[in-house]
């Protein structure tokens, strides 16, 4: 005579348990996914303040174009404006910290410097940027290697790469950084970081890199090309003037 016990049961909950501590194999969650140095709920995402690199910049090309007006001789550009929204951009290479970019850094403090010395050496007064450049005009020293015109056609040369290079990188549309082939290290179980990454994660403040990173991507990618996009206005500003005096940018 054969005897059979009966089977214990299982209620709901120790169902859920089970299924809780058993995941898929080979499956994560979007959140696990998305989510790599603190929870969405760690951080007020609709706190005001900055949240990349280009909002907590104190001084911005914003403020440069503002302070364009149209003269008879050339534009007014607020030299004291240009210089501290130079200054401030300077600030990038700091976040992306590579020593290939630090002659670029190098060059950039030099001309500022260049243009702050000339400045206090000038017997002109006001705050207009190509002042002392329109006084080398009349006095025909626009080609002397330390003169005001060929330092700040030198610092802007600078400035139309990393406008063009930032412009190229965050614009979601064109980036050459974004797609990149990472096929055979996903085959070999390697997580892969590209350079466009990367940079996007210095240029974020560290408060907020744990917030899904799509949308901290996008917000970055607005800021960096309405930045840019300002100092392309003022650069093209600058460009024409140096145009109408027989020199190029």
């Amino acid at each position: 005579m054969s005897c059979t016990l009966p089977r214990k049961k299982q209620n709901a909950h120790d169902g859920k348990k089970q299924r809780k501590s058993c995941p898929k194999k080979g499956k994560m969650s979007t959140t696990s996914l998305k989510t790599e140095f603190a929870d969405r709920e760690s951080v007020d995402w609709e706190e005001s303040g900055p949240k990349t690199f280009f909002s907590s910049l104190t001084h911005t090309f914003s403020e440069v174009k503002r302070s364009i007006r149209h003269m008879r001789n050339g534009p007014f550009i607020s030299f004291s404006s240009f210089i501290k929204a130079c200054s401030d951009y300077v600030l990038l290479f700091d976040r992306i910290d590579n020593t290939v970019l630090l002659p670029i850094k190098a060059d950039m403090l030099n001309c500022i410097s260049r243009l702050e010395l000339n400045k206090t050496m000038s017997v002109l007064a006001g705050d207009s940027l190509l002042a002392a450049i329109q006084n080398e005009v009349e006095e025909n020293k626009i080609h002397g290697i330390d003169s005001s015109a060929q330092t700040l056609i030198w610092l802007l040369r600078t400035l139309k790469t990393m406008n063009i290079f930032a412009i190229n990188l965050m614009d979601m549309r064109s980036s050459t950084f974004r797609h990149t082939n990472d096929s055979f290290l996903n085959a070999a179980g390697m997580k892969f970081v590209s350079p466009y990454e990367t940079i996007v994660r210095t240029l974020i403040e560290p408060k907020y890199q744990g917030i899904y990173f799509d949308e901290m991507e996008a917000l970055l990618s607005k800021e960096c090309i309405q930045y840019n996009r300002d100092l392309s206005d003022v650069l093209e500003e600058l460009n024409v003037y140096f145009t109408s005096i027989g020199l190029e940018v």
